[in-house]
């Protein structure tokens, strides 16, 4: 009877591990998702940074 008991109570624990690592892992998901939207938007200024400075250096160089 003792032996049922723990093992049942076993079972419900790994369950709530077992939905405790799926929520994890969708968090990691997100936070990944949301990193690679970052390092997008970082490159995006960059490049808009260089054509503005292209931009900036060749109306100078006219200029002279």
């Amino acid at each position: 009877m003792i032996r049922v008991v723990c093992v049942q109570a076993m079972r419900g624990e790994i369950h709530r591990m077992e939905l405790r690592y799926a929520q994890l892992m969708k968090q990691q998901e997100k936070m990944i998702q949301e990193m690679e939207k970052s390092v997008a938007h970082r490159e995006n200024i960059v490049i808009r940074s260089e054509a503005e400075s292209t931009k900036s250096s060749k109306k100078v160089q006219r200029s002279t």
